[in-house]
């Protein structure tokens, strides 16, 4: 499971909140049979150690003195991560890193399937306002930007193999490390135009008035 999944699981799931309150052996006992909670609780686990992981990196000093202080802003910083997770990506694209924007504007279908594609430096003055004060053990206080956090942390959102159009295949079967920007079908299967032959230039003619096809007819129970 990647951290982009857990989130989006203990963001979206009901149970989420009562699971993550549960100490290991309680979930462990309670969970035995329960594959949906189960999932729930790994996602959790993988959260609280990507989480455990940044508080050691960046706020290790801190730590060592007020470890409160360090709990705010370990927070404060996965969640800037978690948002930069649901919103980009980093991919390899014809042997150049880019920076995948996945966010899905009101546009027409075939725009909206398309992320835009942006540079790193790009990257980095987009997000330049998000800044964070660390304090790493034996160091002082220094702020450092939030895109370069994301950049060089190990659990960025990223797709090493780039992104692909693969119709009717579903993101498990393209592989986690490749992006399949086919969002699904514009016309259900079996209700697509039917074309009357084609033309003496090969072309397709125009389609049969849809009314008049079976399938459709079949399909709409008339």
């Amino acid at each position: 499971m990647k951290l982009t999944q857990a989130y989006r699981l203990l963001k979206n799931s009901p149970r989420a909140a009562e699971i993550t309150k549960w100490r290991p052996l309680k979930a462990e006992a309670k969970l035995q049979d329960d594959p949906e909670g189960q999932l729930i609780w790994e996602a959790h686990r993988l959260q609280e150690s990507a989480r455990e992981r940044l508080r050691e990196i960046y706020f290790g000093g801190l730590a060592d003195t007020i470890p409160k202080e360090a709990d705010v802003r370990t927070n404060r910083l996965i969640n800037f991560l978690n948002f930069v997770n649901e919103n980009f990506a980093l991919a390899l694209v014809e042997g150049k890193v880019a920076i995948l924007d996945l966010r899905r504007g009101e546009k027409d279908a075939i725009e909206t399937a398309l992320p835009t594609m942006i540079s790193p430096d790009n990257f980095r003055t987009l997000l330049a306002p998000s800044k964070f004060l660390t304090h790493r053990r034996g160091k002082r206080e220094q702020e450092k930007s939030g895109a370069e956090i994301w950049l060089e942390w190990a659990y960025r959102h990223e797709y090493t193999r780039g992104v692909c159009f693969s119709p009717g295949k579903t993101q498990a079967e393209v592989g986690e490390d490749r992006l399949n920007i086919w969002t699904g079908w514009q016309i259900p299967p079996g209700l697509e135009p039917i074309y009357e032959g084609t033309s003496e230039h090969g072309c397709a003619r125009a389609p049969l008035d849809l009314t008049e096809s079976k399938r459709f007819r079949d399909a709409e129970g008339i």
